[in-house]
């Protein structure tokens, strides 16, 4: 079919969603309350955040790196490594907004986890 990477990609990504319906299915006949309505919510938003995230991909694609086989090696490294992180920030940024539960505990997390870096007393030389 000609998809190359592309093709590894979806095909990993259908390997994924197949997994899920699979144990959703088998989780509600054991489970009965799988809270749904909340989990649709939840993957709405994602799918949302996700939409933004690839919307700055492409266009960081399409603009930033059109020149990508004439571009020097490390224009490509800052090129794509900005990109990506503006994509990161932008997708945790609406997930935020749009009070992502999940997600506010990672915020929850990374700020202890920052909070202890920053308190670490300099190395004595």
């Amino acid at each position: 079919m000609g998809w190359a990477h592309r093709g590894l990609a979806f095909s990993t990504g259908l390997v994924a969603l197949t997994n899920f319906a699979l144990l959703y299915l088998l989780m509600r006949k054991q489970v009965q309350r799988l809270e749904t309505t909340h989990m649709i919510s939840t993957l709405a938003k994602l799918a949302f955040a996700g939409g933004v995230l690839a919307l700055i991909c492409w266009g960081g694609q399409h603009w930033l790196l059109a020149g990508w086989v004439h571009q020097a090696f490390l224009v490509r490294v800052v090129l794509l490594m900005a990109i990506i992180a503006v994509a990161a920030v932008a997708f945790f940024g609406v997930a935020l907004m749009l009070r992502i539960e999940e997600l506010d505990d990672v915020a929850a997390i990374a700020r202890r986890k920052l909070g202890r870096f920053a308190k670490r007393p300099a190395a004595a030389s």
